[in-house]
């Protein structure tokens, strides 16, 4: 049976979802922040202070003034793991409203992997340094899952015809904890970034180099997502003659499927000026513009054996980005680098996401150390605070740490990093659809981040 596009919204927004918001924003976009954070493995040791530290190609998409540091060709190779576990609980009390516990009931991971590439070259002393980027600016495998258990304790919930067959008139069966459904969440696919850009210096003396640079960011989405709610039959058997007195789902619905294929493109630009006094303090500042995805939204939705299907648009607008930096070159014993970033994006002025909730300004704040050892190896460690445009109460700390290594005529850096985040956020499934009460109190989420990130370096 086909339905309209009008009774599709009704029943999408009955069940929580629509497909605006589904492919608007996606949970880890949510949980982990902007998508279009910059990458590179000595950046990413050092507390993500990109902007601030990324030399010659690893500066194309954090800043390209720093380009200008380029000589001859090089080639950066960027490889991204991200793994985000989420632990999800809610409260239970007594009857007495009583704190008892935080009873969990989803553990999901989002798994995050892309590569990069990117390439800057110097045609002769005193031109602009051109240079181009690709990668996959966020590109995520998240599937969550939670089972519903029931929260029924008395044999009266079921049909007249079914109690009459339950074992005992007085005896009061047990179905607490029995499973009754199961939800789920799976998403594939997201958004592609190219950039070309260039960088030049302006002045160069004994005392001063100063460096500007600029480019255009091109955005491709391709998301696929699945939200679904499947309820699961309940088997009773009469103790007496051991037959089978009820094996179908306990509550009277219909599963329920929601697919959305997401479609698009967006662009924007990014740009930055570099200001260096005697190789010994360092100021930037990075710009990015803020970044509109057109998007065409493809939505299927099946309950029981009804198909309903509608096309829609979306445009989410990730705000723009002001990045401000100080690096700083002590007189040390062993060569030190100390690098200072502040992040600031005006979300609530510059950004608009669908799924409901305003979208909070974010500030981030990013430390990193470089000790170089005089045999020329690096020990990099970094700290991060912040949160993302979903609220100041989810604030996540990051520790990063790493090195460099030499492979032949390469330089392979490697990074580790990693974060927690505890907060609370309301449940993404209404229980009241199990038969349950609506949870008045948030469910508690605890993220554990874990990332890898390693970039090979050839300068020719």
């Amino acid at each position: 049976m086909q339905m309209n596009p009008r009774n599709l919204t009704t029943l999408l927004v009955a069940f929580g979802i629509s497909p605006t918001a589904a492919s608007s924003i996606s949970f880890s976009e949510q949980e982990m922040g902007s998508p279009f954070e910059a990458a590179g493995a000595r950046e990413a040791a050092l507390g993500g202070t990109g902007m601030t530290l990324a030399k010659g190609v690893a500066a194309v998409t954090a800043n390209p003034a720093a380009l200008a540091a380029t000589e001859g060709l090089a080639i950066q190779v960027v490889g991204v793991l991200d793994t985000d576990d989420e632990r999800r609980s809610y409260t239970v009390h007594d009857s007495f409203s009583g704190y008892l516990a935080d009873n969990i009931y989803a553990l999901n991971a989002d798994r995050h992997t892309y590569p990069a590439v990117a390439a800057a070259w110097a045609i002769s002393t005193g031109w602009p340094v051109l240079a181009a980027s690709y990668r996959p600016a966020f590109v995520a495998d998240y599937s969550y899952r939670e089972q519903i258990l029931s929260p029924w304790r008395f044999r009266s919930f079921f049909p007249e015809d079914v109690r009459s067959e339950l074992p005992g008139q007085n005896v009061v069966a047990d179905y607490t904890d029995m499973p009754l459904g199961s939800n789920s969440v799976m998403q594939e696919g997201g958004v592609d970034r190219l950039t070309f850009a260039l960088g030049h210096k302006l002045i160069e003396n004994d005392r001063w180099t100063l460096s500007w640079g600029g480019g255009v960011d091109l955005y491709w989405t391709e998301i696929s997502r699945i939200v679904a709610t499947t309820y699961e039959p309940v088997t009773v058997v009469n103790q007496i003659d051991g037959e089978i007195v009820w094996d179908e789902p306990l509550l009277p619905y219909d599963d329920q499927r929601v697919t959305t294929e997401t479609d698009g493109s967006g662009t924007g630009f990014v740009a930055g000026v570099r200001l260096a006094h005697r190789e010994r303090v360092e100021l930037a500042y990075a710009f990015r513009s803020a970044i509109e995805l057109d998007n065409d939204v493809r939505a299927t939705m099946i309950v029981g054996d009804s198909t309903a299907i509608s096309e829609t648009t979306s445009a989410p607008r990730y705000a723009s980005r002001h990045s401000i930096g100080l690096l700083f070159h002590p007189v040390n014993v062993v060569r030190t680098n100390i690098a200072f970033q502040l992040d600031y994006e005006p979300w609530e002025s510059d950004g608009e996401l669908g799924g409901g909730g305003k979208p909070s300004d974010v500030t981030r704040y990013r430390l990193g150390v470089e000790h170089i050892l005089p045999g020329g190896t690096p020990f990099r460690f970094g700290f991060t605070y912040g949160a993302p445009y979903t609220g100041a109460d989810r604030n996540r700390v990051g520790f990063t740490a790493g090195t460099q290594m030499a492979a032949g005529p390469a330089k392979i850096d490697i990074a580790g990093a990693l974060g927690y985040a505890a907060y609370r956020t309301g449940d993404l499934f209404d229980d009241a659809l199990f038969g349950a009460e609506t949870r008045t109190e948030s469910d508690r989420i605890e993220e554990r981040v874990f990332r890898v990130t390693a970039a090979m370096m050839l300068d020719f």
